[in-house]
């Protein structure tokens, strides 16, 4: 592990490679950064204007959020990366008041609303009426009052993201990386206590950005997460190796799994490219500065599978 000047740790396997033409093109980062969540207060101020005097005058100051990164891990792309968002609908009968209504929202003026829609919306009341009587009606007539059943959004789906590496360290410098990284990654998912001392609070675990990238720069073809949470983290040691050990004790064989969640639901301009689709502004999962990985050592991609 190597710690910057802002006291970020760096943690990477493999040490060389990542980035590297004909080695490890594809790798991934993953930032973890604490979050100091702006506050909206209500502060004082003087006027600025001659001859008047209004101190004590209420404003309203909003403060940015402010995030420090407290780690970045640097791994190979792993085999098993999707992307897939969920949007959810619910199936709802309006009836034909609800019909009604909806069409007597288009109402260019409230002559228009009495004149036109307004015959509409007393049928709607008296079908929707009907259905008290709606299985004798059925029986008598044949006819049952018209549901007026449609799809209706509800929301967006939070966007999961879970990878799966398996590491077969070849020295004991691979495997205290590998040690290392799950247990940085291990740490920052937890929430500490209030540095306040309040025994009653806890601080909220980090949030995390992540990052791909091919060679050196982010990876343009591929749909970049937004801050997420980790959920999960998933630490196997041993799997087929079935728990086999070095002569040092540290396992043959560690799987990694993790589980992310992006913080906030999608909307058009947050998703990657959104800019040449609509002309918006495309936001960034992060703006932190990555470490510069490049090396050249061969044959660092037979420890990683």
């Amino acid at each position: 592990m190597n710690i910057n000047s802002n006291g970020a740790g760096y943690y990477t396997f493999p040490s060389k490679g990542l980035g590297v033409p004909n080695e490890i093109p594809g790798w991934m980062q993953i930032a973890a950064r604490e979050v100091k969540f702006g506050l909206t207060s209500t502060v004082k101020k003087p006027s600025t204007l001659r001859g008047t005097s209004n101190i004590g005058t209420e404003n309203n100051v909003t403060e940015e959020d402010i995030f420090k990164t407290n780690a970045i891990v640097s791994l190979p792309m792993p085999s098993n990366l999707l992307f897939a968002q969920a949007a959810g609908y619910n199936t709802e009968n309006v009836g034909a008041t609800g019909a009604a209504v909806a069409d007597a929202s288009t109402a260019s003026s409230l002559s228009d609303l009495v004149a036109n829609k307004g015959q509409g919306l007393l049928s709607g009341v008296l079908t929707d009426l009907s259905n008290i009587v709606r299985n004798p009606l059925q029986l008598s007539k044949g006819v049952v009052a018209n549901p007026f059943s449609f799809t209706m959004f509800g929301a967006m789906a939070h966007r999961t993201f879970n990878y799966s590496w398996i590491f077969a360290p070849r020295n004991e410098t691979e495997s205290n990386e590998i040690r290392d990284i799950c247990d940085a990654l291990s740490y920052f998912q937890l929430p500490g206590r209030d540095t306040e001392g309040f025994l009653q609070f806890l601080e909220i675990p980090l949030q995390f950005d992540i990052t791909y990238f091919w060679g050196a720069d982010e990876d343009e073809y591929l749909e970049q997460p937004n801050k997420s949470v980790l959920t999960n983290i998933t630490v196997n040691y041993g799997g087929t190796t079935r728990a086999q050990r070095h002569n040092n004790g540290a396992p043959i064989e560690v799987g990694l799994d993790l589980s992310f969640v992006e913080v906030e639901p999608l909307i058009r301009n947050k998703i990657g490219h959104s800019d040449t689709l609509t002309g918006g502004d495309k936001v960034k999962a992060n703006n932190i500065k990555t470490k510069n990985l490049k090396g050249s050592v061969s044959g660092y991609m037979d420890g990683v599978i």
